[in-house]
Formats: C-alpha cells, sequence, structure tokens
C-alpha cells in the first residue's frame, strides 16, 4: 500500500507572504490544543446550558426528513444546538450543493487572499475558532466550510451516501460556486484526503499549499486491504478511550477497528473522540461544542461513515499525487510528533521530496506534549510569538 501526502514550501516572491500566512496558521492551529492559557475553565460545570448543545430545543427536536430533487433523504440540526457555544460566535453562512446547504464561515476582507481550511472526522468548522480571527484581522479573507454530513451543513441520513469521491465532488462544487481563486489551502486529517485531491485536480485554484497532519492514499489496483463494515449497532463496544487505548498499533488493522468501531457504536460521541486524541484537555463547553452538531445518532450518518471511504482509494488519487509532484508554488507540511502515521517524520518527507514547492518550505515535526513540559513550552510559545513580533510586531 502506497500513501501520499503533501508538504509546503514557498517561491522567493512569496517568502515573506508565505512564512507570515502559514507559520501563523499552522501554529496557530496548535493553539487549539497546546496553549494552556486558555481563557475557558478547563475544569467545565455540572450546569447545563440554557441555550446550545444541551437545551430541549436541541436534544429533544423531532428530526424533519427533507429529500433533494433526487430523492436523497437529509435531515438539518437545529439552530438552538448552535447556540452560545465556547468560543464560536461567526455569522452562518450557506451555499446550495446538489439540493443541500453546505455551512461555512467566511470572515475577513471581501477582497482579502482567500485562505481555505478544511476539516477532518468527527470535527467541523469549530476546530478552527481560534485561527480564524487571528489570519481574518490580519487582512485575509478566512473561509472554513463544514463538510456536507457535519457541523451545520444538510446531512444525509443514508450512510452509504458518504462515499470518498462524493466529498471531493462537493468540496469541487463548494469552491465552483464561490468563485475561489488564488486559494491557500490549509488541511489536516479527512480534509487533507479530500483536499490534496482537489489541489492536483485543480491545481490553477491553488496558490500555496500546507498540510498539517495529511496524506493522500494512492492504492494498487486491488490492493486496499480494507473491509466496508455493516454499520449494524454493537452494544458490547465502549466508550472512545477504550476504544483508542487498546486498538491495535498496527497502521492497517488499526484503521480497520477504527472503521469498525465507527460504523458500529452506539453512540459515537464526536467531542469525546476529540477530547481522547487531544494531548491537553479540553473543558466540557469545548467538548459540548464538537458534540453540537449531532444530537443523537440519526445526525452521525457522516462521522460514522468517513473512516469507511478508505475503502473506496484506490488509483483514482494517482493523477492528483502526479500532478503534486509538479507544483512549485508554496507547499508546506508541519506535523506534530504524537501523530505515528499522519504526522509521521516518514509521511512528512516523502511529501517534502514530491512536490518542487517544498524546496523553502520551512517543515517542521512540532511537540504537543503537556504544557508541563517545559521544552515543548520554550519551542512552541517563542516560535509562534517570534513570527508574530517579525511580522505584526
Amino acid at each position: 500500500m502506497n500513501y501520499s501526502f503533501v508538504s509546503i514550501s514557498k517561491t522567493p516572491q512569496y517568502i515573506s507572504l508565505f512564512r507570515c500566512l502559514f507559520g501563523i496558521c499552522f501554529l496557530g492551529s496548535l493553539l487549539v490544543a497546546c496553549d494552556s492559557d486558555d481563557s475557558e475553565d478547563v475544569s467545565g460545570t455540572e450546569t447545563p446550558l440554557v441555550t446550545g448543545p444541551n437545551s430541549d430545543a436541541c436534544k429533544f427536536s423531532e428530526s424533519e426528513i427533507h429529500a433533494t430533487a433526487t430523492g436523497l433523504e437529509y435531515i438539518v440540526t437545529p439552530d438552538a444546538c448552535f447556540d452560545s457555544l465556547s468560543g464560536y460566535e461567526f455569522e452562518p453562512s450557506y451555499v446550495e450543493i446538489d439540493g443541500l446547504n453546505m455551512h461555512y464561515v467566511d470572515v475577513g476582507p471581501d477582497n482579502g487572499e482567500v485562505i481555505l481550511l478544511l476539516h477532518g472526522q468527527p470535527s467541523w468548522s469549530y476546530l478552527y475558532r481560534k485561527m480564524i480571527p487571528i489570519l481574518a484581522d490580519a487582512g485575509y479573507r478566512v473561509i472554513a466550510p463544514d463538510n456536507i454530513g457535519m457541523g451545520r451543513s444538510d446531512k444525509p441520513i443514508d450512510v452509504t451516501v458518504h462515499q470518498y469521491e462524493q466529498h471531493v465532488a462537493w468540496t469541487k462544487a463548494f469552491i465552483d460556486k464561490l468563485n475561489l481563486t488564488d486559494i491557500n489551502l490549509f488541511v489536516q486529517d479527512w480534509g487533507s484526503v479530500i483536499g490534496l485531491r482537489i489541489a492536483g485536480d485543480m491545481p490553477q485554484v491553488i496558490g500555496r499549499l500546507v498540510v498539517a497532519n495529511g496524506d493522500l492514499p494512492v492504492i494498487p489496483l486491488g490492493g486496499n486491504p480494507y473491509i466496508y463494515p455493516t454499520f449494524e449497532i454493537d452494544e458490547s463496544l465502549g466508550d472512545a478511550e477504550t476504544f483508542f487505548t487498546s486498538k491495535s498499533t498496527d497502521r492497517v488493522e488499526g484503521f480497520q477497528q477504527w472503521i469498525n468501531y465507527a460504523s458500529s457504536v452506539p453512540e459515537l460521541i464526536a467531542g469525546d473522540v476529540v477530547q481522547t486524541l487531544t494531548i491537553n484537555l479540553l473543558s466540557d463547553e469545548q467538548v459540548i461544542a464538537y458534540n453540537a452538531p449531532y444530537p443523537n445518532i440519526e445526525y452521525k450518518a457522516a462521522i460514522r461513515a468517513f473512516p469507511a471511504m478508505m475503502v473506496g482509494i484506490e488509483m483514482q488519487n494517482f493523477s492528483a499525487w502526479k500532478t503534486l509532484g509538479a507544483f512549485h508554488n508554496p507547499f508546506m507540511f508541519n506535523a506534530g510528533e504524537y501523530d505515528i502515521n499522519l504526522g509521521s517524520i516518514e509521511t512528512q518527507q516523502k511529501w517534502v521530496e514530491h512536490v518542487p514547492g517544498s524546496d523553502d518550505g520551512d517543515h517542521r515535526q512540532l511537540c504537543c506534549r503537556p504544557l508541563y513540559s517545559r521544552r515543548c513550552r520554550r519551542g512552541i510559545g517563542h516560535t509562534f510569538f517570534r513570527l508574530l513580533a517579525k511580522y505584526y510586531g
């Protein structure tokens, strides 16, 4: 099995802008997991929120089933679920794609250079809540969509709708509908598997490219080792922490276990998955916010099905991989050292060597240990504030 993932670099005329944009963009994302000075109280509270995800209007609303012109059935998360979310106060924007409303955050000047942030599973645009204001204040137009089936986007209820090629097509349509060009593309997790394919298929609209823990799988025909799940609920499956603690460390076996778990666990709780896979403790409010789009299992078809999309990937990404091998625009691969797969040195080096635009990139393996680690705190803090001082001081 051959996997291909990208990295980022800079052409000489863009060196200063590139360092500023992508250094702050990536390090801004690290603040989500690595900034202990967060104003939110990590101790949390047992008091239910009056509005928002814990409100009756969210948790106990009846799921009205809608249908597109082609008969695709979907539901819509109640707006009440998104009230009073911690650190997320952006006005919603929507674009219709194939009869479905795809939500996105759009902040910053309309004429600013576009930064497009693609998220993974089981998160949504809430992931980028700290990066968005920083980048918008710097003069960029920051766009963070929710994959269809996630966040505030409409949610097809048939798990089999969520196929890799379908989500690639939906995201391409999103870019076309918004007429986005010269995009500064930032991708991670499944956002990289989708985003790198798009960058390879549509390089003419990509100005610069950053990968933060990501890859683009290219698998020989007949060589895909993964098996599509049954999506039958298995009451014996435990919580996310128990699963991730016990799953295999073998890349293929472990990911198949993740496919099976996500599709069959009675309660796939997005916030618990993020909490388990994040180095620093999230507050109760943050966990609730990650759960907000998914009041019950009816809303979870996409987050249950996304891992299974790997089953449908073989050689269709080869053309994009080949095109990215001739991508001379700025390209950077930065990674967290605790992601031994998507953030591994081997994955990073593969992309640095493959993409010509990576030659001048400041590619890094960044630590993200708990902040009692003096080395980690010093490394991230000094790098981040050095960049701020140099470009915005």
